[in-house]
């Protein structure tokens, strides 16, 4: 099984009709497709994903979840948030681990 992460805004949005194809074989051949934001998942978000016919198994929010470990987040508008780049990046090491070994 083949498993593959991307993420919406700066991947996929940069060549929908590919990933849309990429990910809609993939998932139906029995691969695992991980997005990877760093949105908030929220309606607008699945607005988005749908919008680029995006087949994925599993879905993961940097910013959600280090909302929930309370880590401090800076807002430039309400839907781009920051953290601090080193965590930010340890984070996408970490999923990025975890789905070799799940």
């Amino acid at each position: 099984m083949l498993k593959i992460g991307l993420d919406i805004h700066g991947v996929v949005d940069l060549m929908p009709k590919f990933f849309a194809e990429l990910t809609k074989i993939l998932v139906s051949t029995g691969n695992e497709v991980h997005i990877l934001t760093g949105r908030s998942i929220n309606d607008k978000l699945f607005e988005e994903i749908n919008k680029y016919d995006i087949h994925y198994t599993h879905l993961f929010s940097i910013i959600d979840y280090h909302k929930k470990l309370g880590t401090p987040i800076y807002w430039e508008d309400d839907d781009n948030p920051w953290i601090d780049n080193e965590l930010w990046n340890k984070q996408k090491q970490i999923i990025v681990k975890n789905m070799r070994y799940n």
